[in-house]
């Protein structure tokens, strides 16, 4: 496909004349239908693959949105053109923000399956981006000591992914009667998920030990850190993220995947940053050093090889975030040793 004609159309109106006439049009369709859509359904083929497609045939605008995420998913494929594949995503995207955030102000019955579908395009469309982001850090970062503001900036870099996972929740409050009744159930629900989830196996109990203790960190004879609720609620959901994949995914051995059992639904690496307290996403921005550990922990959850790699919006995720950490805690890097082992990071190659 021609990269040109892709970075000028997007500069044509919001009306979908522009896509009709559009050469590579029916090109963009193969490859999200037979590619990109399978990409974006981490257990909900049908929509993206079905139910979305009738969206995007009726709304410019999540056409548009259909195209950002397919245009990204060719920088992926074609790396040579990369940048001019993202710059295109960008523009498509940027045409249907501004209609994305008004039609927020009112959730209907009828725009809602539209708005939690852009919600959900987000998510892969800015993990992409930090991706990129991430990988341009560490491609120019220096062996010696990091720059404290850049630190700063890194963390924000990966509080971007979590707020926008967290945004769904902006259409899922008013629209989950609609969204559980429709064809979008698949993407906001997990009937097979137990309500209170226990580990299952050996393994998963060593695991929430491991995370139990974590607590120690904030809660010592005496006293406590002024923000050990906040702390504890985080760890609490943390654990239960994990006795949730304990629960769902099936046996593996150790060569598949080191924590014993394979990885079958992704959507559980959503569940915690969904579920924390916005209050712990401030402590993490403020670096408070209890809060980064624990985030270092819940990255083995999309970090752990073998977990994310076929996912190309996910790719890094998991090890971005304890490089992140391990970044920001300095010398007390020491803290985030087992997520660090079990997502394959020498702690020792990271600056302090």
């Amino acid at each position: 496909m021609g990269i040109e004609s892709c970075s000028t159309q997007a500069g044509r109106t919001g009306s979908d004349v522009w896509v009709k006439r559009d050469l590579h049009f029916d090109e963009y369709m193969r490859y999200y239908k037979t590619a990109t859509s399978a990409t974006l359904s981490l257990d909900g083929e049908e929509v993206w693959g079905r139910e979305f497609l009738h969206i995007a045939e009726e709304n410019p605008y999540a056409m548009r949105a259909l195209l950002s995420i397919t245009s990204l998913h060719f920088s992926e494929s074609d790396p040579v053109n990369g940048s001019k594949w993202i710059n295109c995503g960008i523009k498509h995207m940027n045409h249907v923000l501004p209609f994305y955030r008004e039609a927020l102000q009112n959730v209907t019955e009828e725009n809602v399956e539209f708005l939690y579908a852009i919600a959900t395009l987000l998510v892969p469309f800015v993990l992409k981006m930090v991706k990129d982001e991430m990988l341009e850090v560490w491609t120019t970062m220096s062996s010696s000591r990091v720059d404290p503001e850049m630190i700063k900036n890194i963390i924000h870099m990966i509080i971007k992914g979590f707020r926008v996972i967290r945004g769904t929740v902006v259409v899922l409050r008013p629209g989950i009667k609609w969204l559980t009744t429709g064809p979008m159930e698949l993407l906001c629900t997990r009937y097979s998920w137990p309500e209170n989830p226990m580990p299952v196996t050996i393994q998963a109990l060593e695991d929430d030990r491991k995370l139990a203790e974590l607590e120690q960190l904030w809660t010592y004879p005496g006293g406590s850190d002024k923000h050990a609720d906040i702390l504890s609620d985080a760890l609490r959901e943390l654990r239960r993220s994990f006795a949730i994949v304990s629960n769902i995914c099936t046996p593996a051995d150790e060569a598949a995947d080191p924590t014993g059992y394979k990885f079958t639904d992704k959507c559980t690496i959503f569940q915690w940053p969904f579920k924390v307290n916005a209050d712990f996403i401030t402590l993490v921005e403020q670096q408070h050093t209890a809060a980064l550990v624990i985030l270092a922990h819940y990255a083995m959850i999309p970090g752990v090889p073998g977990r994310t790699e076929d996912t190309w919006w996910l790719d890094g995720f998991g090890k971005n975030i304890v490089c992140a950490v391990a970044l920001a805690l300095g010398e007390q890097k020491y803290l985030i040793e087992w997520p660090a082992q079990m997502v394959q990071i020498d702690l020792s190659t990271v600056p302090v």
